[in-house]
């Protein structure tokens, strides 16, 4: 049993709105229930003159600056909220709603009268200073009329009056109080909340509910000073700081890299974290602040049943899978590590702070060494061999007009310069060969800069070529989601959750539309896709960052992980908070003590503790246990010594030239039998 509270120096929301729920009281005895709808209509009773001021002096000391929403019986209590209006002068909105003349309350009307609902009432946070205050009136407690009013005034998306920071006054008979304030309906889901009513003595009954304040938190009911309201009360304290040990029931995502719990049994274990950077923010962090205890399952699959863990995919027929399932439904309390999608926060909450980020990225192994007999081309590019073919024929044609000129006495040249000569004298130059010394003036001149010029390209050309022969090329590695998607690599994506993928898919861009239908898809922990780059050429995988960094830490050798390149490429950047059921008692204060995480990387020195102790040191004992030590040491690192490979384009050179060589010698051998065939028949 809650003891009573006098001086409670809790955390006050700064942003308040007030939901004022005034419940007339259904007498019991045959006098009273005698009495018919109609005559309730004709005569409504008025709210005790005690609770009334009282309610007014509160709403004037706290809560004066709010905009007025009322939401009423249409039949009843009319001078009540006439005379509320009054006392209060503030800008008032009113909706109007009645039961059906039958009295079924399973049919309710909820209607605006003298506003136009969707753009004013959606619109009164941004036109108050502060908050909006709604009255509501009902005559009786009815669990159904309470859930319609609620999908009116509160529904998940854009409510009008918010369930976790708004403040909520219940107006009954004291012994309803309990039944009202323990309703799953909107009254349990309201964080802030008072119950009033008048006991039989003259006082009024004012009682709230302690969420946690009962043995291993349960709830139990909370009692409040009845007199003229205090200067230094809080009428409404807030009781989510301390949870007493209550038990949370967490949904939890496969994503090994961010967090691992034991699941003998789904719903079995209680702080059954094993590791994980948000096991950590759980024990160390968390339970510290608020006092709870909780038990982790993988979230619930396409068959009903805790154990696919996925994070949340809504199926054809509407419903929901994965842990956005298991809140919108009740079955978790939290649900950690996964994305806040636009989708997924119309049906569920999340904090406004974060604990983590991450983003989509591929990786792919070491650039393959290209060994090729057209290596002896590569030193001069397309255009650079061209001028030199150029300036050969170009010097060749100087020499036909220098020999032309001779011809005809112009010049004074050696007989025994032929075109061959010149020739053989114009190449051998760029192949460091000695050459015929002309006589002539004119030809020194020319070969003198010949041989300058051909002395700078060889040196250019031998230079190059060393570099190329004894460290061969490598393959341009893919540096962005451009240039994988048009590359000749095979790509793999590595599918944690639903989010990335079913985002990838719904874009229109052409590279991730091309990389969408093309891609390999791999489910489960993920391994083969970080295998496949080490053994395959031209493989490429998208994963989450943090999902590459854990299954190398977790399965690579040093040696291993070394193979393996992370461009910069970065896509799909989310933050990771914490999920609730939509507008949840635990999302504000959970957020306030998450986001005290990010200025001191919390997250950062929680992972790299995680990968070192519970990842990698593990992995090392447990080769060491099983005598794995071929994995330990990992793939021997390639020798760096000069192979084949690397000199065969000269071993290519080499057969040609002797190709070329018994070519000419067969050409000549008959072209000599020819003569000698000639001769013999002369």
């Amino acid at each position: 049993m809650c003891s009573r509270l006098n001086n409670l120096e809790l955390f006050h929301i700064p942003i308040f709105a007030i939901l004022i729920f005034l419940v007339t009281q259904k007498v019991d005895g045959s006098s009273s229930g005698s009495k018919s709808l109609k005559q309730t209509k004709d005569n409504p009773k008025l709210v005790e003159d005690s609770v009334h001021d009282f309610i007014i002096k509160l709403v004037a000391k706290s809560f004066s600056n709010c905009s007025l929403i009322v939401v009423q019986d249409k039949y009843d209590n009319g001078q009540n909220v006439s005379s509320i209006i009054s006392a209060l002068q503030q800008n008032v909105y009113v909706i109007k709603f009645n039961h059906s003349e039958t009295g079924n309350t399973n049919n309710t009307t909820i209607e605006a009268d003298s506003i136009d609902f969707s753009n004013k009432i959606s619109n009164t946070r941004k036109r108050s200073s502060f908050c909006s205050l709604a009255i509501l009136y009902l005559s009786d407690v009815n669990p159904n009329v309470i859930h319609q009013i609620q999908n009116v005034i509160a529904p998940t998306f854009t409510p009008i009056i918010r369930k976790d920071e708004d403040h909520f006054i219940f107006i009954t008979p004291p012994k309803y109080h309990a039944k009202l304030l323990l309703m799953r309906e909107l009254p349990n889901r309201v964080k802030f909340k008072l119950a009033i009513g008048r006991l039989d003595n003259g006082d009024n009954a004012i009682t709230s509910i302690n969420f946690f304040g009962g043995d291993m938190g349960s709830p139990c009911i909370t009692h409040f000073p009845s007199e003229n309201i205090q200067e230094d009360f809080d009428y409404f304290p807030d009781f989510l700081w301390n949870l007493n040990g209550k038990l949370l029931k967490i949904s939890l995502t496969q994503t090994r890299a961010l967090a691992e719990a034991y699941l003998p049994a789904p719903g079995d274990g209680v702080n059954n974290g094993r590791r994980g950077k948000w096991t950590y923010l759980l024990h160390e962090f968390l339970m510290v602040k608020f006092n709870f205890t909780y038990t982790m399952f993988l979230s619930t699959g396409m068959d009903g049943n805790p154990g696919e863990g996925g994070t949340g995919l809504q199926l054809k027929n509407g419903t929901w899978i994965g842990i956005t399932g298991d809140l919108l439904y009740g079955r978790a309390d939290m649900g950690l590590a996964f994305a806040n999608t636009p989708k997924r926060t119309q049906f569920i909450g999340f904090t406004d702070t974060y604990y983590d980020t991450c983003c989509l990225t591929f990786v792919t192994g070491q650039p393959s060494k290209v060994f090729s007999a057209l290596a002896l081309f590569w030193p001069f590019d397309v255009d650079l061999w061209g001028c030199l073919v150029c300036a050969v024929i170009v010097s060749l044609l100087i020499f036909i007009v220098v020999f032309k000129l001779v011809a005809r006495g112009y010049l004074y040249l050696d007989d025994s310069w032929s075109t061959g000569i010149l020739l053989q004298s114009l190449l051998s130059p760029l192949i460091e060969q000695d050459f015929t010394d002309p006589t002539s003036s004119t030809l020194r001149c020319f070969f003198a800069f010949w041989s300058f010029f051909a002395m700078i390209v060889n040196t250019l050309y031998r230079s190059k070529l060393v570099t190329l022969l004894a460290f061969p090329v490598l393959v341009d590695v893919p540096e962005t989601f451009e240039q994988l998607a048009h590359s000749n690599f095979k790509v793999g994506f590595m599918k944690h959750g639903d989010s990335a993928y079913n985002t990838l898919a719904a874009s229109t861009d052409p590279v991730y539309v091309k990389l969408i239908r093309e891609m390999e898809i791999i489910r489960g922990v993920g391994l083969e896709c970080l295998e496949k780059v080490v053994s395959q050429e031209n493989y490429a995988c998208i994963a989450y960052d943090f999902d590459v960094t854990y299954l190398m830490g977790r399965n690579f050798s040093d040696a291993n992980s070394r193979k393996i390149v992370q461009p910069g490429a970065r896509t799909y950047s989310i933050w990771l908070g914490i999920g609730t059921e939509a507008n949840s008692i635990y999302r504000v204060n959970f957020g306030k003590v998450l986001g005290n995480t990010r200025p001191f990387h919390l997250a950062d020195i929680w992972n790299t503790r995680d990968l070192y102790y519970d990842v990698k040191l593990m992995k090392l004992r447990w080769w060491d246990e099983s005598n794995q030590t071929a994995n330990a040491k990992g793939v021997q690192e390639e020798s760096q010594d000069l192979t084949l490979k690397h000199l065969k384009s000269s071993f290519y050179l080499l057969i040609g030239g002797l190709i070329m060589c018994l070519l000419v010698f067969c050409y000549e051998h008959r072209l000599q039998c020819t003569l000698c065939c000639k001769r013999r028949d002369k």
